[in-house]
Order: C-alpha cells, then structure tokens, then sequence
C-alpha cells in the first residue's frame, strides 16, 4: 500500500514536463537538470514558443532543455544584464511575468495566487474589484487576465483597467519570474523560419546570404538598406504587418535588444 501511495504523492508534484514518468522520487528532487525544465516550463508559462523565442532555439519540449554548464560563455554578461535591467531601461511591455499561468495543467502558479492577492488586499471585496475595473468576476478564483503578448499587433498597453493593473503588479514580482520580450527571436522563431523552414541552407539560398546559423541573423533597428532585396522587403514586412507596432517609432525600432546595445555602449 505504500509504495502506490508514494506514486500518488510523486505524481501530485507532476507538470508537463514530467507527465509521462512513473518514479517514486521526481527527478526534480534530484537532478539540476530536472528541476531547471520544469522552472522552463513555469517561467514560459508552459509555451515553447516562447521559450524558443527568448533563447533563439528550437527545442521541441521542455525536457530537451539542457542545462548551461558552470562557465559557459553567457555568464560572463549576467552582471551587465542584470545591472541593465536594475537601471529601468526598459519599459513595462517589455516584461512579461512568468509563473503566472499553466493552461495545459489547469494548475494555479505562484503569480497568478499572488495577483489575486494583491487584488484582494487592495480592493477589499470582490464587488469593490469589480466596480473599479469594470470587470464581472463571481468569485476570486476565478480572477484571471491572460499576460498581454506584446510582441503581437493586436497587444497595446492599458487595454483595460485590469491590463493596466497587471502590468503594474508585474514589475514587483521576483526577477526570476520575469522574461524579456525579444522582438528578434520573435522575427526568426515565427516569422523567417515559418516562411524558409530552420534549415539555414534554405535561408540562405532564397537570400543570397552565408549565415552559418539563424543566431548569425539579427534585426536592425532600421531598414538594412545594404543587405539583399528580400532581408529588406523580410525587415519592412515583420515591422510594418506582424510586430505591434508599439516597437517602432518614425520607422525605426525599440526594443530590449537595441536599448541593451545603447546601454553597453555606455557602460
């Protein structure tokens, strides 16, 4: 009897990354790796897209996420990066929050219990809530605005008071459950590589280019008028019909990746 409650307690831990294993010790309470998949899982808010897009990959789940070794070349930019993101260079919309949402499990994540909570503490009642952002929720479990994707047209800033809300609760989350919104992986994970396939060879041959890898491409903050036609009509086409337009400004682009490389240049 106690070894198939051990299972039932193991599997009470269970995510989408570990559904399919049967262990009456989760590989999380063991391993790094492990454990590192499954915060993946809950940072992404359970979407490999933007896993994908923020780490310039194409993992296809979550556990095939290896973890980075002690040393690995990243690591010597983590003091910059975080200095950079302590400087409030970056605006709202560029943050999403992770931890938040899980709607493969139908599970309930830290930020979402804590955005109810910061709800609750400042309003009071349900119907005091509802009043003063127009919303009509019958119960505090039921509380809940899917994380604006601001890296889509449809997605603007203050859509609604309870959008404006949640940004704001956002910022005040641990940094460890915020991601950087990355317009760049966005052009390449759902726009180049939909349309020329992940085969760089591909790319290359319908641009007139030699990249050795999709991380050699990148997206300038203004139209590279001495690359080939189509990285040109590629460049106009992803920043004037399927990115928010939020990012540009007089035809140029702002976004996480071009204030970074103004904030190094500084620094």
């Amino acid at each position: 009897m106690l070894y198939p409650l051990g299972l039932m307690l193991a599997g009470s831990t269970k995510s989408i990354t570990d559904l399919h294993e049967n262990r009456l010790v989760p590989r999380f309470l063991i391993s790094d790796e492990a454990l590192w998949q499954k915060h993946l899982e809950a940072l992404f808010n359970e979407s490999l897209d933007a896993l994908n897009i923020a780490f310039d990959t194409d993992h296809l789940q979550f556990r095939d996420v290896p973890l980075p070794p002690p040393g690995a070349p990243a690591e010597a930019w983590l003091p910059l990066w975080r200095d950079f993101l302590a400087s409030g260079t970056l605006p709202p919309h560029a943050i999403t929050l992770g931890h938040y949402w899980a709607p493969q499990a139908g599970a309930f994540p830290a930020q979402l219990r804590a955005f109810r909570r910061h709800l609750r503490d400042k309003y009071g009642t349900l119907e005091a809530m509802n009043t003063a952002l127009g919303t009509d929720f019958d119960a505090w479990y039921t509380v809940f605005i899917q994380p604006p994707a601001y890296l889509f047209p449809h997605a603007t800033p203050d859509a609604s008071p309870l959008a404006t809300e949640f940004d704001a609760f956002k910022l005040d989350a641990p940094p460890w459950c915020h991601v950087v919104l990355s317009p760049e992986g966005f052009y390449k994970r759902l726009y180049l590589k939909p349309r020329y396939t992940r085969d760089i060879a591909t790319y290359n041959a319908a641009h007139g280019t030699r990249h050795a890898t999709y991380r050699d491409i990148h997206l300038p903050a203004a139209r590279p008028a001495d690359a080939p036609p189509l990285v040109q009509e590629d460049w106009l086409d992803f920043t004037q019909n399927t990115l928010a337009p939020l990012w540009s400004r007089d035809g140029i682009l702002d976004t996480p990746e071009t204030r970074w490389q103004q904030w190094l240049a500084t620094h």
